[in-house]
């Protein structure tokens, strides 16, 4: 029955109900005038809070402020926000800030307080207590409040407490609200409760939007009321999910996806006593299997079932003449199935009742290929050890006879026999019934010259690895694998198989040969050799005016000091066989082409704090200037220039990808961009709201992504940002190392060719394959202060803390010995044994 409408002037019973002409207004989804934006409206002011039109949180502007001397005080604003259902949240937040008093000395927090209909107070939730932050620091309160039972709405506001010992000011902005809010309810009208019939008035009331609220229209009070009604809904008992689930890989294991549980089966025949042979035919209803020496049958029409007694159960042919062998091939003739071993066939009658099945014939004729069996005419052909021979009924009798059809090719087909035997390959039989003809064919013969490749790289000594001498073409099988001339490098060994492992432990030139013999006897042979060297391929570097740059080996052996630097400079950087020191704080450069036998100053380099990390691309070499403009320089000798100036060509840490330079900085904080060798440079999006970088930033690169480490100077929490576009745009992840605090920052980024490795000041490690999804290794270092990667060993240089490297991306390090001299190890730097520097 439809609910009439609102009409002037009419006359109501106590108990009618009417729709409005005009509905109201729906209930509010955000604070009004939250931020003060519009001065005072819309707030109540209780003890000691008042509006003021300075101080507030965005540019100086309105707030609400208590004096210190005054114990407490609320702005609580208007706007009623009303949500679903008794149980259904909404979030609030607000900023407080503490002006000049010391911490706890005065107090904020963001507060929600629940009325019912008639508008009594029914509770009050507060959120977390913003005590500490003095100095002028804005910090969050947030609460998530719960709609109670007999609540009709609720109002958010700020409470502001002092301990009144003081005069030093409070203040509270932004006051915000978020969720799901109930605007009108579903069904609303409108019952008349008057204890009296009562006219209308002329003019259609304000129609309260909130359940049990009233308006007095005339003689007739009308109460907000929920229609109620049956609705007919139909939904979808099953559906999937908006992505695909992981999948289980186990039988038996469930995955959830939206509303269904998808269980894992298998597609096999899962009845124990199935054989799972591949030798099967299909006859009298039944599957037939080979299994050792019976055949198992499965029951009539169910090929699952193979365990059901008087229906499905085996043929024991073993106890047969001629059964001594494994059964090896099947096949059928004239509805009879045919076992063959490798000494003889049975010939078996097959039903459908398993107790008409019998034994009718047994020939010493056998064969092992189960695939060339194939019916011709009246015969049954097949390849045995001899030859292609054939079973059929002997003229003018119904006995079975073996025939020899295949007598005239038997030079040619028996040796191949022999050999497919030995290769365990099969021979494939087929009739042509256009041709009349019986082919057979041999997979893989004649096979391809016997050949073996394979080839052990050179490296350097410690370096580890694996790789495989692959055989192929001749007869199978093969012997064994085996050095057959020659020396090896140690630390190389081979299997039988052909697969090698090395670990080298000699320096020195290797020259052997492999060998491998196949079943006909052919031998074939592949020449290989290897140079192993023990160079130096780090460049090591700690802090000191006349400190030496160190060069030591991959993993094992001395470090040898080069000529005094005369810089206190602590990178170290290894470009294309030039060596390069640099300092994050200081002028100090130098640069060296003979293995820093000699350090040269191609003059002065404006470096200031947090600058000094370096990139090459163009012929030219690029050093971050700090606060101050990037630097470059034309190789090998020419002297620094600045190409750019301006907060544009800022940087703290800079990568070449080919021709393009990227550089980024914590002020501006963005990503900027150079195709023309750092003279002109292009921003992207900032990576980093307001003033919010503290310590290092760092970026690293796979040759296509991007990604950033830099830290949030409000909650000290390492972020990981990552771009596509060269940093016009970032998209942020979810990582931040644990216990984030002023001690606690990341300061290290690097991509050492298949992990993404973060480090911090307190020595952990976390790594991605991809820059978005990170995991926090389960290890502890010192803080990185300089990170280099080459075959397959990271190198962190650590400070105090000393040298440690890692073979297997980060997940484990082990600590490496330097030099007595060298306490604190600033710098570390990859130099390619194939160029000198890299």
């Amino acid at each position: 029955m439809a609910v009439p409408v609102w009409n002037p002037g009419t006359l109501y019973q106590p108990g009618d109900i009417v729709q409005p002409i005009t509905a109201p207004t729906a209930t509010a989804a955000q604070v009004e005038n939250g931020d003060f934006a519009a001065g005072n409206v819309n707030w109540d002011f209780t003890g000691g809070a008042e509006f003021v039109t300075t101080g507030g949180y965005s540019g100086n502007g309105s707030c609400v402020r208590m004096p210190g001397s005054v114990p407490e005080g609320l702005a609580l604003n208007k706007t009623k926000l009303v949500v679903p259902s008794t149980g259904s949240t909404f979030e609030a937040t607000a900023m407080i800030q503490q002006g000049a008093s010391i911490a706890g000395a005065t107090r904020g927090w963001v507060e929600v307080r629940w009325y019912d209909s008639s508008d009594l107070l029914i509770l009050s939730e507060r959120g977390n207590v913003v005590s500490d932050g003095s100095g002028g620091a804005w910090h969050q309160s947030k609460l998530t409040a719960t709609r109670p039972a007999g609540a009709a709405y609720a109002r958010a506001g700020i409470a502001l407490f002092s301990v009144a010992d003081h005069t030093h000011a409070i203040f509270g902005d932004n006051l915000s609200v978020s969720g799901t809010f109930a605007g009108l309810p579903d069904g609303l009208v409108y019952k008349a409760v008057q204890p009296e019939s009562g006219f209308s008035a002329s003019d259609e009331p304000a129609w309260p939007p909130i359940l049990g609220q009233q308006v007095i229209d005339n003689d007739v009070i009308w109460e907000a009321v929920a229609s109620t009604r049956v609705t007919w809904e139909a939904s979808p008992l099953y559906v999937s999910g908006s992505i695909e689930p992981d999948w289980p890989t186990d039988i038996g294991g469930f995955v959830r996806d939206g509303t269904i549980d998808w269980k894992a089966v298998s597609r096999r025949v899962e009845d124990p006593n199935c054989p799972n042979s591949k030798i099967v035919v299909i006859a009298a209803s039944k599957v037939f299997a080979g299994d050792d020496d019976i055949v198992r049958y499965s029951a009539t029409v169910n090929p699952l079932d193979w365990t059901t007694p008087d229906d499905a159960g085996y043929l024991p042919t073993g106890l047969q003449n001629y059964g001594a062998n494994p059964v090896a091939a099947m096949g059928l003739y004239r509805s009879n199935l045919v076992v063959f071993n490798s000494e003889a066939f049975q010939l078996w009658q097959v039903d459908e009742d398993p107790a008409s099945m019998a034994l009718i014939d047994a020939l010493p004729l056998g064969s092992t290929q189960h695939r060339s069996i194939a019916p011709v005419a009246n015969d049954l052909f097949f390849a045995s050890s001899q030859g292609i021979r054939s079973i059929g009924i002997a003229a003018s009798s119904t006995n079975y006879q073996a025939g020899d059809v295949g007598m005239p090719i038997d030079p040619l087909v028996e040796p191949i026999m022999r050999l497919m035997k030995g290769a365990g390959e099969q021979a494939l039989g087929l009739y042509y019934p256009s041709a009349g003809q019986y082919w057979l064919c041999f997979p893989g013969y004649p096979p391809a010259p016997l050949k073996i490749v394979g080839d052990v790289p050179g490296g350097l000594v410690g370096q580890f690895g694996t790789g495989k001498y692959t055989v192929v073409g001749g007869i199978k099988p093969y012997s064994v694998v085996a050095v057959s001339s020659g020396t090896p490098p140690p630390g190389l060994t081979i299997n039988a198989d052909g697969t090698y492992a090395y670990s080298f432990a000699e320096a020195g030139s290797f020259a052997w040969e492999v060998s491998v013999t196949d079943a006909q006897g052919t031998i074939a042979k592949v020449a290989d050799s290897a140079v192993v060297g023990n160079e130096a391929v780090w460049l090591a570097r700690g802090p000191g005016a006349t400190s030496p740059a160190y060069l030591g080996p991959y993993k094992i052996g001395t470090w040898q000091p080069t000529a005094s630097a005369g810089v206190a400079a602590r990178y170290a950087w290894s470009f294309g066989g030039v060596f390069h020191l640099s300092d994050p704080a200081t002028t100090a450069y130098r640069y060296s082409k003979n293995q820093g036998q000699t350090w040269l100053n191609p003059g002065s380099a404006s470096i200031s704090a947090s600058g000094g990390r370096m990139a090459v691309a163009g012929g030219y070499s690029f050093v971050c200037g700090g606060v101050n403009p990037l630097l470059r320089r034309a190789n090998p000798d020419g002297p620094w220039e600045t190409p750019a100036t301006g907060t544009n060509a800022r940087a703290n840490d800079i990568l070449s990808i080919g021709n393009r330079l990227v550089i980024v900085a914590s002020s501006p904080r963005n990503a900027r961009v150079s195709t023309d060798f750092g003279v002109t440079w292009t921003a992207g999006v900032d990576f980093a709201p307001g003033s919010s970088t503290f310590g290092s930033i760092r970026i690293a690169t796979d040759g296509a992504r991007i990604a950033i480490l830099y830290n949030d100077n409000l909650t000290f929490g390492s972020n990981i940002k990552y771009s596509d576009d060269f940093g016009a745009t970032w998209s942020s992840t979810v990582f931040s190392f644990p216990l984030p605090g002023s001690s606690n920052l990341g300061v290290e980024l690097f991509f050492d060719g298949v992990y993404w490795l973060a480090f911090n000041e307190t020595g952990r490690v976390a790594r991605s394959l991809d820059a978005v999804e990170w995991q926090l290794l389960p290890v502890t270092i010192g803080k990185a202060a300089q990170v280099a990667a080459g075959k397959g060993v990271v190198m962190a240089a650590c400070g105090t803390s000393g040298l440690y490297w890692s073979e297997d991306h980060g997940w484990t390090w082990q600590k490496r010995s330097v030099p007595s001299a060298l306490t604190d190890v600033t710098g570390i730097a990859w130099i390619d044994p194939n160029v000198g520097g890299s």
